[in-house]
């Protein structure tokens, strides 16, 4: 045994036994164990781990200087009930960080910290940096920004500001410090990508840009980079599949034969909804439809408008202007440029224009050329436009106009013509002449069931065509 004088204190030393003790000359006898290999206690003869301090508050100081400016303290103590972990500033028993063992809250700068990683100072930050070097690095920063808390992400090699949040207003900035609205994104051509898959494939791109001197916003394929909508600040004008949207407020343009356009207006279990689609013409061509209104659940078109302005209600194809395929009512008054009424009839002779037909005797509901004066069977007058025309056409079929005024061949070889006169088939063919009425009983009369009209214009010789108007009697 060898007594060793060590800090002003007698320590007595056992050597040569196994392990070695080192223990205060006390009853108590507070005993350290340092063995030559295994666990190291201090402050207790069976320590559990390679080093085990005892104490009621443990700590261990670790100091590069030999004086308290230069220490660190590594300390255990029970901060109520709960037991903490600090490691102190040796010269001035400050906590520099805090660990709490029944929350597992860590607090750098705090003793009480409030969440998982509390971090308190004037300007708190963390730096991320996976180079070692600022150039790698990330400052995720919290300051009094005026009176409003904000937290920063920092470029910590330039100091730039990458993402701010402002407590007060909830607002974010990206790469800006003032953002103006909850989502502010400032660039030379500021965009935001909403990626579904991970790939370019599955991305849409929201940017806007300088395009010339007119503002613009955009959503892109980040694929093509093509534009797939299109706004404009200056106008307010709105382009899908152009970037050029000057026609209209709203300019929808598609790829041939493809509709540029539909809206569903209703869709439910039982029915699939009208859709309403549409098409640019290309060069007036009719194979292309500016519009068309149709059952969504798969039946023919409703309402068409062609390339060439045709219009179709119940047909794709209209052979007219307006092509009403079904019954069709108007409940107000019908105005027609031209003012006769026809209708389509069979005919044998295909009578040209303005030609005075009769019924043919031999063929059922048909009309030839007149050729006989006074004839009965007058029918009407082929019309060139009719202001209403009825019945079906054929290529067998002229148009007859039976009432209202028309265009009628006429010979006044027969009689000069005067306005007012009545008028009848004549020996020319395909012409009227002035009926000469006959005496009844001192009585002037037509004769009955040849009438055609009254002339509405005079013709004094020859032949030529006047207005008449048509009143079969």
């Amino acid at each position: 045994m060898k007594r060793l004088l060590a800090m002003g204190r007698k320590w007595w030393v056992l050597v040569g036994l196994a392990p070695l003790v080192l223990a205060w000359p006390t009853a108590g006898w507070a005993q350290n164990t340092f063995p030559g290999s295994g666990n190291v206690g201090i402050g207790t003869t069976s320590p559990g781990q390679p080093l085990t301090i005892a104490d009621t508050d443990p700590a261990i100081r670790l100091d590069h200087s030999g004086t308290r400016s230069g220490a660190f303290d590594i300390q255990v103590s029970d901060n109520g009930a709960t037991p903490v972990l600090d490691v102190l500033n040796a010269g001035s028993g400050d906590v520099l960080f805090r660990i709490l063992r029944s929350s597992g809250r860590v607090g750098i700068g705090t003793a009480a910290p409030g969440q998982k990683l509390t971090i308190a100072d004037s300007a708190p930050a963390l730096r991320l940096d996976h180079s070692g070097a600022r150039s790698g690095a990330f400052d995720l920063q919290v300051s009094d920004n005026g009176a409003t808390p904000v937290l920063d992400v920092v470029n910590a090699g330039s100091g730039d500001i990458l993402l701010r949040v402002l407590r007060s207003s909830g607002r974010v900035g990206i790469g800006t410090a003032s953002p103006g609205r909850k989502l502010t994104v400032a660039d030379s051509t500021p965009g935001i990508r909403l990626d579904h898959s991970g790939a370019v494939s599955g991305a849409f791109d929201i940017q806007a840009s300088d395009n010339g001197s007119s503002p613009v916003l955009d959503i892109v394929d980040p694929g093509s980079g093509g534009s797939l909508l299109r706004m404009i600040r200056s106008t307010g004008h709105v382009g899908i599949g152009t970037e050029t949207p000057t026609a209209a407020r709203l300019q929808v343009e598609s790829a041939t034969n493809t509709p540029a356009l539909a809206a569903i207006a209703s869709r439910d279990s039982g029915y699939a909804g009208t859709v309403i689609r549409g098409v640019a013409a290309r060069g007036g061509d009719s194979d292309y439809y500016l519009m068309s209104l149709e059952n969504g659940g798969g039946a023919a078109s409703l309402f068409v408008v062609r390339g060439d302005g045709r219009v179709g209600i119940g047909t794709t194809a209209p052979s007219a202007r307006l092509h009403v395929a079904g019954d069709a009512q108007v409940d107000g008054n019908i105005a027609a440029k031209y003012q006769d009424v026809a209708e389509w009839v069979r005919t044998a002779d295909h009578a040209s224009r303005a030609t005075v037909v009769v019924i043919d005797g031999a063929v059922p509901n048909q009309v030839v050329t007149a050729s006989q004066p006074y004839d009965t069977r007058v029918a009407g007058v082929v019309s060139e436009r009719p202001g209403v025309l009825l019945g079906e056409a054929g290529e067998d079929k002229v148009k007859v106009a039976h009432s209202g005024r028309v265009k009628v061949k006429v010979d006044a070889h027969h009689g000069a013509i005067a306005i007012g006169d009545l008028l009848v088939t004549s020996p020319t063919a395909g012409h009227a002449m002035r009926s000469a009425p006959m005496d009844l009983g001192g009585m002037q009369v037509h004769r009955p069931g040849t009438l055609l009209g009254k002339a509405l214009e005079p013709l004094a010789e020859g032949q030529g065509e006047i207005l008449v108007l048509l009143m079969l009697q």
